[in-house]
């Protein structure tokens, strides 16, 4: 074993760094050289740790390389100097945030032009990130010593990874008072104005979605750290300053500017989601419905409270957006023209109307009914029944108002948006108004079902549940109709089940509190309570199998069947009888086809095999065998005890002296039963014509005088049925030592490559 003797590779990079006036390329270029800073190579970090080496690293991230290099290796120093810089190797790191110098060449990245190399702007961000991390003090100081570092980082805020610089800058640490430091230090620079203000018609789109996906992370990590700051004075103060009036406002303006006389689609909805990020309740409701986190509610209620009181003031402009969105082209799409299409703008604001009747402010619920918002969403609806986007906020609007608690004003209990739903919306009206047309529309050859017939469905439900007043005399009988008679088959059509649980018999899972049924919904309590479950006897009683089970005694295998026994099959005899008949005429129709051919491919047929050849054909082939065999053979033996000859025709022969040779035909005869000699028969040569007399050997020259015993074989020369004919005269003294010598023929046979050339025929 190579361990046994303590082997290690020495690295390349050892034998480098031995080298005298070693370059920072040098090292750069071998590729364990991370892999080496990471195992904490002393050699390797002491020679990276030198102020030198460090500069060098951050001028390769800093500056571009030159257009001159190969393309792969143009950016090989500045990823390596970054990971370098990066492994997370504290005397790299200290030395690099010790010497001021190096500070500033690092930041001196972002006073170039814009805009930035992405990829070494990604080089950039992630060093900047790790000193932030592992010395955020240090780095901190440097950028409070320093002005405009913040109007810096937004002047590249188009370069994806400076957003996330400025994201790792406001979540770099977890301690209180230092995080409650950099973010007061940023307020103070006025961030969340600068960003507000990159959400405008007049900056590049690019700008805006940056801008209001920062603002919504401040936020929602503002939001996120209430439960943690139990000293109020450590408050976040970037939310702070997001939850004034005056901010919300500022933001409305900003994006609801116009340039050449039109909006811009892309500043709307990235305000707009930034107002959603305000007052969004569903995140903050999870929190406060969770009885382990403590959150400061008044601080909370507060902050939203002032978000909405500078959303009331420019619900109009708002509203506006529904009757005149930015100008868009006409879409074609599968289901018809969309002209205008529906567009983002006005399902930003559905969604944000929605998020608002979820706060339940009097003032928000009078200003939408004075405007007639849900009346412009209602309309809406209908017009595009293909926007499922659109239904859901629509539907969330409807479902909203019909549960939310009345307000009070001047001590009554009032709702506003109630009236405005049943009298201005006319909701009863137009559902059944529109469900009648959808079933004239189906009930056509081409009819098809209108895509919003699902959500007006759930909202009709919600309606008829929700209903507790008095409705008019023309509408009361429609309505009422229409949720006995269509929504009733609606609802019921709805609640078939396309897939039925099946309950197995074999579960071996049983009803008792230990192992609850799987009920939909509480499958991983369940599995949880599974995993749990201490492998105890009971665990192994109810999960295993029975001992007796795997016994062979017929009366425990029998047990399992005793239930086949009582089975009952109906069988119906007509039916039986009627499937036979099909099977047979089945059969008929199939064999048909070969009733009509002329022929009978299974008859009998008797076949005529006949070989004419001539003698020097046979003598050729009798010669090559005896060339072949004479070599290997010489020593067998082949004796026998009676002469039993066997004459075969030979097949080969072809005619050519005409039609009076064919008749004579070429044949040998083979003797099983005759002595050899020692010496062997070749050793002889035979006499042409003449058999073999020593051994009474097989005659190759000459036809059989005899045919007693004999088979001839002899292919015809026409095209009749071939019918074979065996000559079965044997004289009785040939058929009593037949029978005393087959086993000596058998043997003989089996030796006939050495004994005995049978010609077989032309193939």
């Amino acid at each position: 074993m190579f361990w046994k003797f303590n082997y290690h590779q020495v690295s390349a990079i050892d034998s480098i760094l031995c080298k005298e006036n070693v370059t920072i390329e040098e090292v750069l270029d071998e590729d364990d050289v991370l892999q080496e800073c990471k195992a904490q190579n002393t050699k390797l970090i002491e020679f990276l740790s030198r102020p030198t080496s460090i500069e060098a690293m951050v001028n390769y991230i800093v500056n571009e390389p030159s257009e001159d290099v190969d393309e792969k290796s143009r950016f090989k120093y500045p990823s390596t100097s970054c990971e370098i810089l990066t492994c997370d190797v504290f005397s790299i790191t200290e030395n690099l945030v010790k010497e001021p110098a190096l500070t500033e060449k690092l930041w001196s990245f972002l006073d170039n032009e814009s805009p930035l190399n992405p990829l070494l702007a990604s080089f950039f961000s992630k060093t900047v990130g790790i000193l932030l991390k592992r010395n955020t003090e240090a780095t901190f100081h440097y950028l409070c010593g320093h002005d405009g570092v913040v109007n810096t980082i937004l002047k590249h805020f188009n370069t994806s990874a400076i957003m996330d610089l400025l994201m790792r800058l406001v979540t770099c640490t977890e301690n209180p008072q230092l995080k409650f430091a950099i973010l007061k230090w940023l307020d103070e620079e006025s961030l969340i104005t600068k960003l507000i203000l990159l959400i405008n018609p007049a900056i590049e789109s690019e700008m805006h979605s940056y801008a209001s996906q920062v603002l919504c992370d401040i936020i929602r990590q503002g939001r996120e750290r209430l439960p943690t700051m139990v000293d109020s004075e450590l408050h976040d103060p970037l939310l702070r300053t997001i939850e004034r009036q005056e901010t919300v406002q500022l933001l409305i303006e900003n994006m609801l500017q116009e340039t050449n006389g039109e909006r811009c689609d892309s500043a709307i909805v990235s305000g707009i989601q930034v107002l959603l990020a305000m007052i969004d309740l569903r995140r903050t409701s999870e929190q406060l419905e969770d009885a382990s986190v403590i959150i400061d509610t008044k601080e909370f209620a507060e902050g939203v409270d002032n978000e909405i009181q500078g959303i009331i003031p420019r619900l109009r402009d708002l509203t506006d957006l529904l009757k005149s969105p930015p100008r868009r082209q006409a879409m074609r799409t599968t289901a018809g023209l969309l002209q205008p299409p529906l567009g983002n703008v006005r399902l930003h604001v559905a969604k944000l109307v929605s998020a608002l009747l979820l706060t339940n402010v009097h003032a928000v619920n009078v200003e939408l009914a004075k405007l007639g918002t849900l009346e412009l969403l209602w309309d809406l609806f209908f017009k595009y029944s293909w926007n499922n986007f659109l239904h859901l906020h629509v539907e969330q609007c409807i479902v909203t108002i019909l549960t939310n608690t009345p307000n009070e004003e001047d001590g009554a209990r009032v709702s506003p948006l109630i009236n405005t739903l049943f009298q201005n919306c006319r909701i009863l009206e137009k559902i059944v108004d529109n469900w009648e047309d959808n079933e004239k529309e189906t009930a056509n050859p081409h009819g098809q079902r209108g895509g919003h017939m699902g959500y007006l469905t759930r909202i009709a439900n919600t309606v008829a549940t929700r209903l507790e007043r008095d409705l008019a005399e023309d509408i009361h009988g429609r309505w009422d109709q229409f949720i006995s008679g269509s929504l009733k088959e609606t609802n019921k059509r709805n609640a078939i089940e396309l897939v039925k649980p099946t309950n197995s018999g074999t579960s071996s899972i049983s009803d008792e509190d230990d192992f609850p049924r799987a009920v939909t919904g509480n499958l991983p309590k369940i599995y949880n309570h599974y995993q749990m479950s201490d492998l105890g006897p009971s665990m192994i009683d109810k999960l295993s199998y029975d001992e007796d089970e795997f016994q062979d005694d017929d009366e425990c295998l029998k047990a399992h069947y005793d239930a086949l026994e009582d089975v009952k099959f109906k069988i119906d005899v007509q039916d039986s009888m009627n499937s036979a008949n099909i099977f047979e005429e089945r059969c008929n129709e199939k064999m048909a086809a070969f009733d009509e051919t002329t022929e009978d491919v299974w008859e009998e047929r008797e076949f005529s095999i006949t070989s004419e050849s001539h003698e020097q054909a046979l003598k050729e082939d009798n010669t090559e065998h005896n060339r072949s065999s004479s070599d290997s053979d010489s020593s067998d033996d082949g004796t026998g005890d009676g002469d039993q000859l066997i004459s075969f025709s030979n097949p080969f022969a072809q005619s050519e002296q005409g039609e009076n040779d064919q008749n004579n035909s070429a044949s040998w005869t083979a003797n099983f039963n005759a002595q050899v000699s020692d010496e062997g028969i070749w050793s002889k040569p035979a006499d042409e014509g003449s058999n073999i007399s020593d051994g009474n050997w097989a005659d190759f020259g000459k036809q059989a005088s005899s045919e007693s015993n004999s088979i001839e074989i002899s292919p015809h020369q026409t095209e009749e049925p071939k019918v074979m004919e065996i000559d079965n005269s044997v004289s009785e003294n040939n058929q009593k030592s037949q029978s005393e010598n087959s086993s000596q023929m058998s043997s003989a046979i089996v030796d006939g490559d050495n004994s005995m050339e049978i010609a077989n025929g032309d193939n």
